[in-house]
């Protein structure tokens, strides 16, 4: 889920839906920094961002094949805005260990996207920093690179889909661009979807259609051949 504290629920997804009538099983998680646990919770993440929470996702892909029959080759990480940095975390972190990440308009660079947080948001700064990071503060600026996927492409292995919108305030199309510029570089497989009338998220049926269409296909074309 995005936030990065906001909070999946048990409640009727499309989504998921279709990915569950194509046949494939889903897990969905709240991390640690989470809501809907408690503040101490919410707080596991504060500077951990691609660290802990990343263990959890390691976890999971664990849990799914000891108890729910799934190949340990066949795991995917997936996930929209802070839930497609966990999955370039997860391509960058932890190398292998995923048979794919897909990344729908994932944060990929921590300074990056507190620079472009609007000046209204100011008085949220303090929540702001204990997530991402103080630029202005050395440590905070070693933090927010040593946890930004953008600075550790070439360690990607695992093919990728990444999904942009190109008016997106959040994540510059820019910054997905050289995401996929720098892995295939590398020779690794990856698929670009943009959208040029989306911003942050699609919100046209259209667009959110095609978009689940092509995350089932890029599936059959790496991961079950």
């Amino acid at each position: 889920h995005g936030g990065p504290t906001a909070q999946s629920q048990r409640r009727f997804s499309h989504f998921r839906q279709y990915l569950l009538a194509k046949g494939y099983t889903l897990l969905v998680p709240n991390v640690r920094g989470s809501t809907g646990y408690g503040k101490s919770y919410t707080k596991l993440d504060n500077l951990d961002l691609g660290g802990g929470p990343l263990k959890d996702i390691v976890a999971c892909k664990q849990w799914l094949v000891k108890n729910a029959g799934v190949g340990a080759d066949k795991v995917v990480v997936m996930g929209g805005s802070y839930g497609g940095y966990m999955a370039l975390a997860a391509a960058t972190f932890t190398p292998g260990e995923f048979a794919a990440n897909v990344d729908y308009f994932g944060v990929s660079d921590l300074k990056s996207l507190v620079d472009s947080f609007p000046p209204y948001w100011a008085a949220f700064s303090g929540f702001i920093y204990q997530k991402f990071g103080d630029p202005k503060n050395p440590a905070h600026a070693q933090y927010q690179h040593d946890r930004s996927p953008a600075y550790f492409l070439d360690r990607v292995r695992s093919p990728l889909l990444v999904v942009q919108g190109r008016n997106d305030p959040r994540v510059p199309y820019t910054e997905a661009e050289q995401i996929v510029e720098k892995v295939r570089a590398n020779g690794t497989p990856v698929w670009y979807l943009r959208a040029e009338n989306e911003g942050h998220g699609f919100a046209r049926k259209e667009n959110a259609d095609f978009r689940f269409y092509a995350m089932v296909r890029f599936m059959q074309e790496t991961i079950l051949k």
